[in-house]
């Protein structure tokens, strides 16, 4: 009910005056709410706050003031709550989320100093009538120290409960600094352990690092807590102190803060946890201190545990593996344990002993009286001590010297005995000749043994009188001996012909006498049967005294060894023959085969330049010349292929318009891809750079290789060419085609030399070079050709090679088909020198030059271009290099010594592959060499090049080409043409498209691509197409 409303119901003045005082009282009552809140608000031992969604207090009480260390109430209003007690914002609206659900939160805060304490927040939002957030309300509690107080039950339970998943101590140590860490800055700490009898500390690891030192405990500052008992934490000033008083001493830099707290344990110490910092003095402070020596207690128990479950562990592992026969049995005798040894030595399987009796083991050699006297001792709780001579599995006797020793609980009541035994039988069938030999020497005699007699080679030890004291087991076999005592007190005159063993006495008398040792000589040892090489090494052994007593000796029978070394060097020098034999030959058949086809490419260029051929003359000439190239590429290939094995394959990179190189490329194939009515593209996937700098040959050679490939297996779809540009000036091509596919068992078959995949059609003839050159070629280049394919699907191979850019900015440019005319006129008559022992090579250069007008002479050997210079003196000569009488590599060096001022030009015009007849050539001067067939263009190109000589040209008169189809071949025609190609009848097939294109007056260039090629499935698939 309002006040007005009230006012209105008064009737009488006594009405309002109890409307008043009822109106005082409501008033009397709110303050007093509003009072007692305050005080509420003010001495409350919790933080309350209020503060706005965008993050400033609207009210604070004094303990929150006191609990972030403001100084006034005023102070902690001004802030900004996100950006100064809160980590960054994500933490601020992490807890405002839990306002929404009015529940407690634990979080941090900073305080005003920059330190961190834990809050317990429980706070929620205050909205108006309409449900908007007007602020925050809540109260928050310190909890740093229960939080510390959890943080380290958490680091104690985990140091307790793990011990015993470390491998050793150092990995127990790591693990532990690693749980002090989440309560201490441990950045620079370590644990030291204390060993009282030597007085030294330990420290197997330093700050993360193993350090496996040990040092004396005194003038240390860890020696100075472990003597003390107590805690210590020093700053530089008060380390100064210590120092100066005599109490440590300075080991490396003195650190600004150090804190040391003892490891006791059942009132012992036992080492120390120290952690120091060479840069912050304020690191550590009292309640790390208090920290510290409160873990330091559960710390201490924990490692002694530890230490006593590694012990056991080492303990487990040294009776396992230890070389003495181990036995433990209940008190009956029954057996309960037995280590590998035992079952080594007795031949039983654990199974088998498990439950038996060691009377098992028992002779009948020892009488029962003397097994009862040792249960009699045994049952006393005594050691027994003696030996038995057993019988094991297999019935052979040996003895054992054994320790039998009572095992019992914490009452003293024996509930076990252990039997640890040790093989004997040698030890006691030499016991006559070692009674002076201590048991100390008797151990160590029969570790040594062990040693000598598993190595391989033979090792003796002689007197004096050079009379043999021992020899390992190795000495025995080789010289067929069965015991040691066969050689004992013998020497090598009893043992070796005399001849052998005068030299030896002779050896080891000089040895003796200068105590001067020989190592590693060879000597010859005579046997009735053989003779053997063996390198000997001896040297003199002392008494305590330093006089020579002897002399050790070892030999090794190296004779196999040098037969091998022999046989090995006479190997590798035939691979080296047969290498070289293969060079020899594929330079030779290069050379045989390029001279002939010399005179074939160098007659059909000649004709081809006639002006008045008809176009089935061109087409013919043509055809020769492209079957004349076609071999050439086969040896290409083949000597490209022993270059790549003998490693010899360079890379010779330039800059060259890559963009141009992919447009010739992809006009290489666009006829046969319209031809078969496949679509062919070249799609480059970023931007491309016109010009690189890389080897364009070799990049040229692969991409013709792959999209030919494609072209080869692919009947109908596409053949796709993507040129990306990668990283670090790499650039991938791939050829991806929608062909036959490769069966996955067969896609590394493509790659390797002579070989191809035999499903999918891929039998369409080729050398199967392509891929394997192609691979190697990306290889060289940094790159690589890898490939997916899926049969019946298509393939895709993906091509990278390095590139780097371009020096050169312009574009290269196109140039017009011309041909050359003359010299120019003021070169006309140029002196040409033809060399050659071959009649045809000769004339085919006369006849391409002389209508030139260069003034031409020819020679036929090397000795008559020598003459021929010596009156001439040409200024371009022609050289062949194989030639009678005297080669062209001599020619041309005696030319080149007598030349003078005179600057002649030699071009060597050869058949030879060997590269090092082209390195030598151009070493000793050549202006160029030039590889037979000789291309007519490449020639006049290097005169202007490299030569100086000037032309005229006229642009080549263009012979107008009909292309003919399938369909315009008669039936009969086809056939001739399928059967050919079925019999893989190269020649005829030449033949019949002679025969076909005269009588059509066209071209059939697919059929020619495909004879080429050796593309006999797919002539037979157009054909029926």
């Amino acid at each position: 009910m309002s006040t007005l409303t009230s006012l209105n119901e008064c009737q009488t003045k006594d009405d309002l005056v109890a409307l008043i005082k009822k109106q005082d009282r409501t008033i009397y009552a709110l303050q007093h709410n509003d009072r007692k809140y305050e005080n509420l608000f003010n001495n409350s031992l919790d933080g309350i706050y209020r503060s706005t969604p965008d993050g400033k207090f609207i009210n604070v009480n004094t303990a929150l003031v006191k609990m972030l260390g403001y100084n006034s109430k005023g102070e902690l209003l001004k802030i900004n709550i996100r950006k100064e007690l809160y980590f960054d914002d994500n933490d601020r609206k992490e807890v405002v989320n839990h306002f929404y659900e009015s529940e407690k939160f634990r979080h941090r805060l900073y305080k005003k100093d920059g330190s961190i304490i834990w809050v317990e927040n429980h706070g929620e939002n205050i909205t108006d009538t309409n449900g908007e957030l007007l602020y925050y309300e809540g109260i928050v509690r310190d909890v740093t120290e229960i939080k510390k107080a959890s943080d380290i039950q958490k680091v104690l339970l985990n140091i307790s409960q793990n011990g015993y998943k470390q491998e050793d101590l150092k990995s127990y140590n790591r693990f532990i600094i690693s749980e002090l860490g989440k309560l201490i800055d441990v950045s620079n700490s370590y644990i030291a352990y204390y060993n009282k009898g030597k007085e030294t500390i330990s420290i197997p690891f330093i700050s993360g690092e193993e350090a496996d030192e040990e040092f004396p405990v005194t003038k240390t500052l860890t020696g100075y807590v472990i003597n003390s008992r107590k805690p210590l934490l020093v700053g530089l000033k008060e380390f100064k102190e210590l120092e100066a008083a005599g109490e440590i001493e300075l080991v490396g830099i003195a650190c600004k803060i150090w804190l040391g707290v003892p490891l006791i344990v059942e009132n012992e110490v036992i080492g120390a946890i120290v952690v120091q910092s060479y840069d912050n003095e304020n690191a550590y402070n009292q309640q790390d201190i208090e920290l510290l020596e409160f873990v330091s207690t559960y710390i201490s128990s924990a490692i002694e545990k530890n230490k006593q479950i590694l012990e056991l562990k080492k303990f487990s592992l040294a009776v396992e593996q230890s070389s003495n026969t181990i036995a433990i049995t209940d008190i009956k005798g029954n057996i309960e344990y037995v280590n590998s040894k035992f079952t080594e030595s007795t031949g039983y399987t654990k199974e088998e002993a498990l439950g038996a009796n060691p009377r098992i083991l028992n002779s009948g050699k020892q009488p029962a009286t003397y097994y009862a006297d040792m249960w009699e001792t045994i049952s006393s709780g005594k050691v027994w001590k003696g030996e038995f001579q057993n019988k094991s599995k297999s019935g052979k006797l040996y003895w054992e010297r054994a320790a039998i020793t009572p095992i019992k609980n914490k009452e003293g009541v024996v509930t076990n005995y252990m039997a640890i035994k040790e093989d004997v039988t040698l030890q006691k069938a030499t016991e006559k000749k070692l009674r002076k030999v201590t048991n100390e020497a008797t151990l160590a005699k029969e570790v040594l043994r062990k040693v000598l007699d598993n190595i391989p080679i033979r090792i003796f030890w002689k007197d004096t009188e050079s009379k043999f004291l021992g020899c390992n087991k190795a000495y025995l076999a080789e010289m067929g001996f069965d015991s040691e005592d066969d050689v004992i007190g013998k020497t090598d005159f009893e043992i070796h012909l005399k001849k052998d063993a005068e030299r030896f006495r002779a050896n080891e008398l000089e040895i003796m006498q200068s105590a001067q040792p020989r190592i590693k000589y060879t000597e010859y040892i005579n046997h009735p049967d053989k003779k053997q090489i063996v390198l000997t090494s001896k040297l003199p052994f002392f008494n305590n005294n330093n006089e020579v007593i002897g002399v050790l000796g070892a030999s090794e029978d190296i004779t196999e060894r040098l037969e091998n070394e022999k046989k090995l060097k006479k190997a590798t020098n035939a691979a080296i023959s047969a290498n070289l034999s293969k060079s020899i030959f594929l330079s030779n058949m290069s050379h045989e085969i390029r001279t002939p086809l010399n005179a074939i490419l160098g007659y059909s260029q000649l004709l081809q330049d006639g002006d008045n051929l008809t176009k089935v003359q061109y087409e013919n000439l043509q055809t020769i010349n492209r079957s004349g190239e076609h071999l050439l590429a086969l040896i290409n290939d083949i000597l490209d292929m022993s270059k790549i094995e003998a490693g010899r394959i360079t890379l010779k990179e330039a800059d060259f318009n890559f963009a141009v190189m992919l447009k010739e490329v992809e006009g290489l194939f666009k006829f046969k891809a319209a031809q078969k009515n496949i679509e062919l593209n070249i799609i480059p996937k970023n931007y491309i750079p016109e010009n690189i700098f890389a080897d364009e040959s070799k990049i040229r050679q692969v991409i013709i290789n792959l999209i030919g490939n494609a072209l080869k297996f692919t009947s109908k779809g596409f053949v796709r060419i993507t040129i990306d540009v990668l990283k670090n000036n790499f650039i991938n091509v791939a050829v991806k085609d929608s062909g036959v596919g490769i069966l996955e068992e067969e896609q590394e078959n493509v790659f390797k030399p002579f070989e191809q995949a035999q499903k999918g059609a891929r039998v369409s003839g080729g050398t199967g070079l392509g891929l394997a050159i192609s691979k190697k070629f990306a290889n060289l280049m940094e790159g690589d050709i890898t490939i997916k394919s899926t049969y019946g699907e298509g393939s895709e191979f993906s091509f990278t090679f390095g590139f780097k850019e371009s020096k050169k900015s312009e574009n290269i440019e196109e140039t017009e088909d011309v041909k050359v005319v003359s010299l120019i006129p003021e070169m006309k008559g140029l002196k040409l020198a033809v060399v050659d022992d071959r009649f045809e090579n000769r004339d085919i250069l006369l006849q391409k030059l002389n209508p030139l007008g260069f003034d031409i002479k020819q020679a036929e050997n090397g000795l008559e271009a020598v003459e021929l210079y010596k009156k001439w003196k040409p200024d371009i000569i022609l050289m062949d290099v194989v030639m009678p009488v005297l080669n062209g590599i001599e020619a041309t060096r005696q030319i080149l010594q007598m030349k003078g001022d005179h600057d002649v030009k030699i071009f060597i015009v050869s058949a030879s592959a060997l590269e090092s007849e082209q390195q030598e050539v151009m070493e000793i001067g050549a202006t160029v060499f030039i590889k037979k067939p000789v291309n007519f263009v490449d020639l006049l190109a290097e005169m202007v090049d490299k030569g100086g000589v000037k032309f005229e040209y006229e642009i080549k008169k263009k012979i107008e080409i009909h292309y003919g189809e399938a369909s315009e071949i008669s039936e009969d025609e086809k056939e001739k043409f399928i059967n050919a190609a079925l019999e893989g009848d190269f020649l005829l097939l030449e033949e019949l498209l002679i025969d076909l294109e005269n009588s059509t007056n066209k071209t059939f260039k697919h059929l020619d691509d495909c004879i080429k090629e050796m593309e006999f499935d797919e002539l037979i698939n157009w054909l029926k197409s």
